[in-house]
């Protein structure tokens, strides 16, 4: 009797594997994906998929590139770190179209960086501040009579409120005329659409993260230089990281670019169907994970003391605490602390840090999965670079 039970629990238990293994395979597609991201990053972590890294690169990199992969469900990824010291290390893995593809990345392969492209506009504002060309507690925008706001509280958007995410607008309500379908984009050539949109709250007040904001930054710095944004980034990028591979991204994927894991892909056919130069100011920015590290250090030596690690820059106006500042955002409230940029694009996901030390950390990778899942993956980047210094530290 013993014997009959015993396999007829082991014939449930085979059905119970059966159905659920056909039901993961027909009906869960997200986890099939999932698994196989795990399978990547196991044989990475036995060693049986090489990960490039520079000579004396730190052990922790090639965990953090291996997260990247997993947390991500990328297949490609570079991470490129700058110690305090100034040594750089960067390490690869991946191919440009799958995880086996004979044709692997390179420290030579392109990455859009979305959302990071907001840190160059900041630092053409701070640029123009710094040989007093204009200041960051100008009023940004000025209505007429003849084409008055319908939120007179416009009017009192400082340039400031606009790099700290604090002017006011609400992007799930203001909408995010950037991203919309060609002919349904104004911004940033046409700000008189401006003077329509009413605020979700005073100027200065409160930081939620708008793109809105950003597009009319660049379109404060088009209007104050008299350059188109693209001229004048340039410029300053190929003055911060001389023999530079920068580019703005248009329709077409350039030859040296990665290919973006899409299974998430929530805009289809995004670069053929949106108006890319109008979000050259808000994520137009593409290249490598090392010059972009080196353009963090260059932001660090000329912006540092005053808009990343000064502490006043992280207020609103009405003297409450906000975690974005003018250049970057505040992740901790104490501790070992770490400020930082991030960026999402369909099948992308992009960080650039900066430690409380100076130390500089950038990773580019080429799936998007979700915010939370990145920002574990820079809690244990956090970990990392207090071990890194822990002896100084103490």
């Amino acid at each position: 009797m013993q014997k009959i039970i015993i396999n007829f629990l082991i014939v449930m238990l085979l059905v119970g594997l059966t159905v659920f293994g056909g039901y993961v395979y027909v009906e869960r597609r997200d986890w099939q994906h999932r698994i196989q991201f795990h399978y990547y990053a196991a044989l990475l972590r036995l060693n049986l998929k090489e990960i490039k890294c520079d000579a004396n690169a730190p052990s922790w990199l090639k965990k953090t590139i291996i997260k990247n992969i997993q947390n991500f469900e990328a297949y490609a990824s570079q991470v490129s770190y700058i110690s305090p010291e100034k040594q750089q290390f960067t390490c690869v893995v991946g191919g440009k179209a799958s995880f086996d593809d004979a044709n692997e990345i390179t420290k030579d392969t392109r990455f859009v960086y979305a959302s990071i492209t907001k840190a160059l506009t900041s630092a053409l504002i701070l640029e123009q501040a710094k040989h007093a060309a204009l200041d960051l507690n100008d009023k940004a925008f000025s209505f007429t009579h003849e084409n008055k706001a319908v939120d007179e509280r416009i009017n009192n958007i400082l340039i400031i409120d606009l790099m700290r995410h604090q002017a006011g607008f609400d992007r799930y309500v203001t909408g995010e005329p950037m991203f919309q379908q060609k002919d349904q984009v104004w911004c940033p050539k046409n700000l008189n659409r401006l003077s329509e949109i009413e605020l979700q709250y005073p100027p200065g007040e409160q930081a939620i993260y708008s793109n809105l904001g950003y597009c009319l930054l660049g379109a404060v710095i088009e209007r104050q230089t008299q350059l188109e944004y693209r001229q004048l980034a340039m410029s300053f990028l190929n003055k911060s990281v001389p023999d530079n591979h920068f580019k703005f991204i248009d329709q077409d994927y350039l030859e040296d670019e990665v290919g973006y894991d899409d299974f998430y892909n929530y805009i289809p056919d995004f670069r053929l169907t949106r108006d890319m130069q109008a979000l050259s100011a808000v994520s137009g920015l593409s290249g490598r994970a090392d010059e972009l590290a080196r353009l963090y250090q260059y932001f660090v030596s000329e912006f540092g003391k005053e808009y990343i690690f000064n502490q006043d820059i992280y207020q609103c106006r009405n003297g409450s605490s906000c975690s974005r500042g003018v250049l970057m955002q505040k992740l901790y409230k104490d501790g070992f602390q770490v400020y930082a940029n991030t960026g999402n694009y369909p099948g992308f996901t992009g960080y650039a840090l900066v430690d409380e030390r100076g130390g500089v950390l950038v990773g580019l990778s080429n799936g998007y999965t979700s915010e939370k899942k990145r920002n574990a993956v820079i809690d244990e980047i956090r970990l990392s670079l207090q071990n890194e210094y822990l002896p100084l530290i103490k």
